[in-house]
C-alpha cells in the first residue's frame, strides 16, 4: 500500500503484487506521504512497467486542472524550457546532458502543467530519468518545478546543431497539441484548451540537434543562451 500527495491530489495504490510497489514508490518519491486520507483510491494495481502508473494518475490530476505532456522540462536562467517531441527526439539525452552540466529540470519524458496566475508552472512527476537502456536515478532535489518561458521541438540530425524559431502560430499549435495527453471531461477540457493557448503563445523553436555536437557545457550553454536570446 502506498500513500501520495501529488500536488494536492491525494491517492493511495494497493499492489497485487509487492515487487511493483518498491518501483513505484522510487519514481513517485516526489510525493510519498504516510497516512493522508486519501480521495481516490487505485486497488490491486498491476503494472508492465513503472512507468505505466502514469495513466492512473493522469485523469484524476486532469480534473484539478493539472494537465500532461509527452516532453522534458530543462531549467535555464530564469525559466523552464519545455523539450516536447516524440520518442527518440532527444528528450531524455537533453535532459541527461542538463544533469551532467548542473542545471535542474523538470522531468525528462513527462512533465504536468498547470496555469499559475498569469503564467504556465511546470512541475516534476517521474523522479527518474529512463534512456533506452539504463535509469538514472538523480538525486529528488534537482527535480524543480519553475514557469515555462519556451518552448523546443527537437529531432535527431547528423549535421551541425540548428535552432529555427518558429513564427507560425499554426505550427506551434500542431506540434503541440500531438504532445498533449487530452482530458476527457468536458470543464477539464476547456480549461486545458486555454493552457494550451496561453503555452503556443510562448517563444516556440526547432531543434535540429546531434548530441556529438554538444561536447562540454559550454556548448550546451550556448544552445540554450541563444533560446534565451530569441
Amino acid at each position: 500500500m502506498l500513500y501520495l500527495d501529488i500536488y494536492g491530489l491525494k491517492c493511495r495504490l494497493v499492489f497485487s503484487r509487492k515487487s511493483e510497489k518498491k518501483g513505484i514508490r522510487d519514481i513517485l518519491s516526489l510525493f510519498i506521504k504516510p497516512k493522508v486520507k486519501p480521495e481516490v483510491v487505485f486497488d490491486y494495481l498491476q503494472t508492465g512497467r513503472v512507468q505505466d502508473i502514469g495513466p492512473y494518475l493522469f485523469y484524476p490530476l486532469s480534473r484539478r486542472n493539472i494537465f500532461t505532456i509527452h516532453a522534458a522540462g530543462i531549467h535555464y536562467k530564469n525559466g523552464v524550457h519545455l523539450i516536447a517531441g516524440v520518442s527518440s527526439s532527444g528528450k531524455s539525452t537533453l535532459s541527461c546532458l542538463a544533469l551532467k552540466y548542473d542545471f535542474s529540470i523538470t522531468g525528462d519524458d513527462i512533465v504536468l502543467v498547470r496555469a499559475n496566475r498569469q503564467k504556465i508552472e511546470a512541475l516534476p512527476f517521474y523522479s527518474r530519468v529512463f534512456l533506452k537502456n539504463r535509469t538514472i536515478i538523480p538525486g529528488r532535489e534537482v527535480f524543480k518545478p519553475g514557469p515555462v518561458t519556451a518552448l523546443v521541438f527537437p529531432q535527431y540530425s547528423n549535421g551541425p546543431v540548428k535552432l529555427k524559431k518558429i513564427t507560425d502560430p499554426k505550427i506551434i499549435m500542431r506540434l503541440l497539441s500531438r504532445q498533449f495527453l487530452w482530458a476527457y471531461e468536458k470543464k477539464a477540457l476547456l480549461s486545458q484548451k486555454n493552457l494550451f493557448q496561453k503555452l503556443c503563445g510562448l517563444p516556440a523553436y526547432d531543434l535540429e540537434w546531434n548530441k556529438n555536437k554538444i561536447k562540454n557545457k559550454t556548448d550546451f550553454m550556448r544552445l540554450f543562451d541563444e533560446i534565451v536570446q530569441g
